[in-house]
Formats: structure tokens, sequence, C-alpha cells
């Protein structure tokens, strides 16, 4: 059994749970990539995999809470922006929907970090957009950018 104490000896031992979850979780990532270098010079290859793929599965059970507690957070927040878009007059007010619209797209982005492949790539850039809305609102509104020194006079000359 030479070889196994090989594999375990860098993870510690888990009897006085001590340790964080997001340690356990980083120690089982690195007994998973052991094994799977096991796996490419070990005769019982399929055996190493079972035992892989138990290992893989506990780290999937242990960051699921997070994971949920995440989805949730950002399909409220989602929500939440759906139905104060659907209270506020965009016209009357502006800055209400910039922010409302900002955090609908925040919240989309947020959840698109966890769903599958092509569609995180696709959404994920609208996580840091919270208030990208906001701020382009401020800037197009001529009433503030026309402030900056020059500005006025450009129009004036045109």
């Amino acid at each position: 059994m030479g070889f196994w104490d090989e594999v375990f000896k860098p993870l510690p031992s888990y009897k006085n749970f001590h340790k964080s979850k997001e340690e356990l979780i980083a120690d089982l990532e690195r007994a998973s990539s052991y094994l799977g270098a096991a796996e490419m010079v070990i005769d019982d290859a399929e055996r190493i995999s079972v035992y892989r793929d138990k290992i893989d599965q506990t780290i999937q059970v242990l960051e699921l809470p997070e994971t949920t507690y995440k989805n949730i957070v950002s399909g409220i927040k989602i929500a939440n922006a759906i139905s104060d878009l659907g209270k506020i007059n965009i016209s009357q007010n502006p800055q209400a929907a910039a922010k409302a619209f900002g955090r609908l797209f925040s919240g989309i982005g947020e959840l698109a970090r966890y769903l599958p492949p092509p569609i995180n790539g696709y959404f994920e850039i609208f996580a840091e957009a919270e208030h990208f809305f906001e701020d382009m609102r401020v800037k197009l509104d001529p009433r503030i950018h026309m402030r900056e020194p020059g500005a006025q006079e450009v129009v004036d000359n045109l």
C-alpha cells in the first residue's frame, strides 16, 4: 500500500473537523487530481475512476448549499427588479428605471455564472452591470455632460 500512502500523504486528518469547508473542498479536489494522474499509470484504472467519481460527487454536494443560496439571491434580485420596472413610469423617473434595469441585468449575470456553457459565457458579462444604466443615463443627459468646460461653447458655435 506504499503508493496509496504517497497519494494521500499531503491530505490532513479530518478527525477534528477543524478545517473550513473551503479547505476540505480544496483537499478533495487535490485528491481527485492525484487519482486522475494515477488512472494513467495503474492497471486497475476502473477502480480508481470509481473512487475519483465518488470524491467529485462529494465536492459537488459540499458546494451545493452555497450555489443554491447564490441562485436564490440572484433570482430574488431579478424578480424585485422586474417588479420595480412594472411600477415605474420610465419617462417620468429615468433614474429609478436605470437602477432597476441595472439590478435586472446584474442579477441575470450573477445567475448565469451557475448555468452551463455556453449560456454562462454569454450572460456573465452582465454581472457587473448594476450601475451601467445609471452611469450611461448621467453621461447622456445634456444638462449634466454639457457642464464640462468648453462643451457649451462648442454647441453655441455650431
